[in-house]
């Protein structure tokens, strides 16, 4: 998992990235997240802020262009420490933990997709 994580985010800095890659990364962060307030790796809520708005800024610019690249090299190395840290979380938390945070993402994502349904039957 590890490597395909690092693989994406290189491909998302040498602008041959996608939709996808993005949103998994986003995932990743998510699930970071919950690994983190659950007691396992190092992580700091600001720099979670900052990763998220360096991934929010690649899927703004893909989602307007079609051009999924982090151009940004802050923000390439936010999401490099992301992946590290999640590797991190990976060796040391239980597979229960992981388990937990990962239904968690998947809650999460349910959620949001039930609720940009509604808003799009609205309008």
């Amino acid at each position: 998992m590890s490597l395909e994580y690092h693989l994406m985010l290189e491909a998302l800095r040498t602008g041959h990235g996608d939709g996808r890659m993005a949103s998994r990364l986003v995932e990743i962060l998510f699930l970071a997240e919950f690994l983190h307030e659950a007691g396992y790796g190092d992580g700091d809520p600001e720099r979670f802020e900052q990763i998220e708005a360096a991934l929010a800024r690649c899927s703004q610019r893909g989602n307007t262009t079609g051009d999924w690249h982090i151009t940004d090299d802050d923000d390439h190395v936010r999401v490099a420490q992301l992946l590290t840290v999640h590797d991190q979380q990976l060796a040391c938390a239980p597979l229960q933990a992981v388990a937990f945070a990962t239904e968690r993402l998947w809650q999460l994502v349910a959620k949001t997709a039930v609720t940009g349904a509604l808003i799009q039957k609205a309008a």
